[in-house]
């Protein structure tokens, strides 16, 4: 669980609109262009100062990554860049923004 990472966490994105977060709830994800994100396990990052983390218009997802291990190496070389830079090339995704509301 990365319950100790305020504004992270690693989730698995299912079919549906569905994901399941780092709690182990399954949860529901919203996006403007109304596509679904490719399954698959995602780094979740909410900007600093928000206070309630919501998969929707607040959270930027980067991957799809084939598994929780590879996501896990992109968030710590989010966390400690220099750490990552000397054991290798980190490619990190572009992000996949949530930017529509349930409604």
């Amino acid at each position: 669980m990365e319950a100790q990472y305020d504004d992270f966490e690693i989730a698995r994105v299912i079919p549906g609109f569905r994901l399941i977060d780092s709690e182990s709830y399954e949860r529901r994800y919203f996006r403007r262009d109304g596509a679904p994100l490719p399954t698959g396990y995602y780094v979740v990052h909410w900007p600093s100062g928000v206070r309630i983390r919501r998969f929707d218009t607040e959270a930027v997802f980067y991957g799809a990554f084939g598994s929780r291990q590879d996501a896990q190496r992109v968030l710590n070389a989010f966390l400690a860049p220099a750490a990552v830079s000397s054991g290798g090339a980190i490619s990190v995704p572009e992000p996949r923004s949530m930017v529509h509301e349930a409604g």
